[in-house]
């Protein structure tokens, strides 16, 4: 699977694809189009003050939110949704044991939300914090056992049968290394950085790897994936180690990227690649720059995008920045030769304010841009934060909860999907 403003100008805005280092299998085909959203649904006061919304997850006719708030570390979360079928808000009645789920990951048949902070806390030595795993099935929600001494939890995936957590967790300090926990009742404790695993859907656990930290470095893993039969896991950045790769029974460092300087790495499968959305360090005094590899296993090309207003020129790779992405699934209908659709949510930063796109791929060789603009009264979509797909719709929410609606019609071409493309209104 591809499994994750100010006022929009009517110009004719041409883009266009520069794959400057993929082979030349790779196509540099594009597609331009307006597109026109509309606002379906709006989340309450009550969910919307205090907290930062991250994501949508499509499940069982069903658009989960992931939303919380980690700062003020204030309340419990509840597993909230958007029913498209009649544009309401609705719940579960299920209170995670968290102030935030941030992420919702749909693995086979099952919906899984690691628990990004645990209303569990570490106090001291005798009050450890608690880690928790939440599995929706056609039955309901179920929690994990919790895993001792786990702050956050960022991230799940499956591979070889085994479910492989992301987490940061409290660890002994090393000697020598002082008090870095920043908790004055639990002096003698780091944070570090974890995987974990278990064979049994969370009912026991065992450490898969321990990520290392020194005086200097606080150390957590943000992200895990399956690809090409391996499984990848990014931690926070220490040196050149940039990527895990998980060689059956351990864990190797690959400077995947061959290069220097990264900050973070965030992962993308889409159908035979791995896209890897870098964040380089810009230098002192300098933002850092936002670039995209397709990695096929064995080697990452860069792939560099190019945006056109007319007249002049802006290298995305300086001026973009992915806000979220989704995946599709192309079974309705079924077709056996289909791929999965990947849809960018894209913002550009330009002289005249940031512009909103949606780039979508199945191939990494022909691409559809979509400007996004509103049908109301010219209010843009302010502070996007997610997207996400179903057969016959696009979503996105945005930072004050108003979930906007783009809808997709069947084509007579192909068996292919083909979005509505009205003109943005002035």
């Amino acid at each position: 699977m591809c499994s994750r403003t100010g006022r929009i100008m009517v110009v004719c805005i041409t883009l266009s694809i520069i794959l400057q280092t993929i082979p030349p299998a790779y196509s540099r085909s594009a597609d331009f189009y307006n597109l026109e959203i509309k606002q379906s649904a709006e989340l309450g006061e009550s969910v919307v003050n205090g907290n930062v919304i991250r994501d949508l997850q499509f499940y069982a006719g069903r658009i989960y939110i992931g939303y919380g708030d980690i700062i003020s570390n204030a309340g419990r979360v509840d597993a909230i949704y958007y029913d498209p079928n009649n544009n309401t808000i609705s719940s579960d009645a299920y209170d995670f044991d968290e102030c935030a789920v941030f992420k919702y990951e749909r693995l086979g048949s099952k919906l899984y939300a690691p628990g990004t902070e645990s209303t569990v806390r570490r106090w001291d030595n005798q009050h450890p914090a608690l880690g928790n795993l939440y599995i929706r099935t056609d039955q309901g929600w179920s929690k994990s056992t919790p895993i001792v001494d786990v702050w956050h939890m960022y991230d799940v995936e499956e591979f070889g049968g085994d479910l492989y957590v992301a987490t940061n967790y409290y660890s002994p300090c090393c000697a020598g290394q002082g008090t870095d926990s920043g908790d004055p009742l639990a002096p003698d404790i780091c944070v570090s950085g974890a995987i974990f695993k278990t064979s049994d859907e969370g009912l026991t656990w065992q450490q898969s790897y321990a990520i290392p930290r020194d005086y200097l470095t606080s150390t957590a893993c943000y992200a895990i994936s399956s690809y090409n039969n391996k499984l990848y896991a990014f931690p926070s950045i220490r040196g050149g180690d940039y990527c895990l790769v998980y060689y059956d029974p351990e864990w190797r460092y690959e400077n995947i990227l061959n290069m220097d300087n990264i900050k973070g790495i965030a992962p993308i499968k889409c159908n035979d690649k791995l896209l890897l959305y870098v964040t380089i360090d810009g230098g002192q005094g300098q933002n850092p720059t936002k670039t995209l590899y397709a990695y096929d296993g064995t080697r990452a090309e860069q792939v560099n995008l190019t945006y056109h207003d007319g007249t002049t020129e802006i290298i995305l790779s300086k001026e973009w920045f992915i806000i979220d992405y989704c995946i599709e699934t192309k079974s309705i209908p079924p077709r056996e030769s289909s791929k999965d659709d990947l849809y960018m949510l894209i913002g550009i930063r330009t002289t005249d304010g940031e512009r909103l796109f949606i780039v979508e791929t199945k191939d990494l060789q022909h691409w559809n841009y979509y400007k996004v603009c509103d049908i109301y009264d010219g209010t843009a979509i302010t502070r996007p934060c997610a997207i996400e797909a179903s057969s016959r719709y696009l979503y996105i929410i945005n930072n004050g909860g108003v979930i906007y609606e783009m809808r997709r019609e069947a084509s007579t071409q192909d068996g292919d999907d083909y979005f509505e493309q009205p003109t943005c209104s002035p």
